[in-house]
């Protein structure tokens, strides 16, 4: 049928502090009910983001912005990231969506350059959709309050450190816990299967074994090894944490 039209069926994302109006961009890529999302910082961030297949939303007035109305409607999506430009402004802001939101930050690596971003990323460094897709993997949850004053890494109820989360995932190779659910095929630089997430017809998972990751072209569902398992058998990321030190310990 005849797609509705944005401006009647859309609701109008805006927020208006002294007169100054604020629109939430990309809504319309939230009418799709993607599997995710991501929150960037500028529209030419979204644009690119979008090019390289990322659904993302922005505002447009700066990392400082970002209302409650908006994070409501963002909840209700399985996943929300938030990726802002590598400044102190932009630390802020993500901390802000990620707390209104329960976003996972995405960290752009240092060589963005300060006040680096999305487009700084794919335009100037030259970095791949697979290259995005590791930091997606990469992404953390905004801290507990107690952990971001003691400036210790992260242990909410017992969990390792994400240095010893980052050693059992460099010990337990994502190709090979996939490989016993799925068989798979080489593919380029991937790895293809049937999703053993959805009814797949034809080979829609990749696995990357260069990033450590996976990502269904059918499904959405995506992550690395932890989030498979999880996924797959249904555990808590304790109990995957349990698994991987088994397999890591096996001869």
């Amino acid at each position: 049928g005849k797609a509705p039209d944005d401006s009647t069926d859309s609701p109008k994302m805006l927020y208006e502090p002294s007169g100054v109006s604020a629109e939430l961009y990309g809504w319309e890529s939230l009418r799709k009910q993607p599997a995710f999302v991501i929150v960037c910082e500028g529209e030419y961030d979204r644009l690119v983001l979008e090019a390289h297949g990322f659904p993302a939303v922005t505002g447009t007035s700066g990392a400082g912005v970002f209302k409650e109305e908006w994070a409501k409607e963002l909840r209700t999506l399985p996943s929300v990231y938030v990726c802002f430009d590598n400044d102190q402004a932009g630390c802020t802001g993500a901390e802000r969506v990620a707390r209104l939101t329960g976003a996972r930050i995405i960290t752009l690596p240092a060589d963005v350059g300060e006040s680096g971003d999305v487009t700084d990323f794919f335009v100037r460094l030259k970095r791949t959709r697979g290259d995005f897709l590791t930091l997606l993997n990469e992404a953390r949850p905004l801290p507990a309050a107690s952990d971001r004053q003691s400036g210790q890494p992260r242990r909410a109820n017992g969990r390792a450190a994400p240095s010893d989360i980052a050693r059992l995932k460099q010990a337990v190779r994502i190709e090979d816990v996939v490989s016993h659910y799925v068989p798979l095929r080489p593919s380029g630089r991937a790895l293809m299967a049937r999703c053993c997430f959805h009814d797949d017809h034809q080979p829609s998972l990749a696995v990357f074994p260069e990033t450590q990751s996976f990502y269904c072209f059918g499904c959405q569902k995506h992550g690395d090894v932890i989030t498979f398992l999880m996924a797959v058998e249904r555990l808590t990321f304790p109990e995957v944490l349990g698994v991987l030190k088994q397999l890591a310990n096996s001869p």
